[in-house]
């Protein structure tokens, strides 16, 4: 860019032609340095940029998905569970009813034994 700066300082006096001559130098100068360095550094940084962008969505989907498989895996647990809660509540409700039952008989048997006497 200093050199540019310096060239048309240089030929502020020149004649016109010498002028554009010189100004379409200078562009094509700095059109080939944008194009040899600016442009290649860009796209590198845009491709560095795409690569971190589908790695964060990578991590992302994976953390959603063991979420979601974690919710499943804890849901079918509990459908497990509940079957078995099941047929312990039943277990446990029909040896109530059993001994209360048998309670129930016994104190009959008292009441008649003391109402025979």
């Amino acid at each position: 860019m200093r050199e540019i700066i310096e060239q048309r300082d240089k030929i502020k006096n020149a004649p016109k032609e010498a002028k554009n001559k010189q100004e379409t130098a200078n562009i094509k100068r700095a059109w080939a340095n944008i194009v040899k360095k600016d442009i290649p550094k860009a796209y590198r940084l845009y491709q560095k940029f795409k690569a971190d962008q589908e790695a964060n969505n990578k991590k992302l989907s994976q953390n959603c998905l063991k979420e979601v498989r974690k919710k499943a895996v804890k849901t079918q647990r509990l459908a497990k569970e509940s079957v078995v809660r099941a047929r312990k509540l039943t277990k446990e409700m029909c040896q109530y009813w059993r001994k209360r039952d048998k309670e129930m008989a016994d104190t009959k048997k008292k009441r008649e034994k003391m109402d025979k006497e």
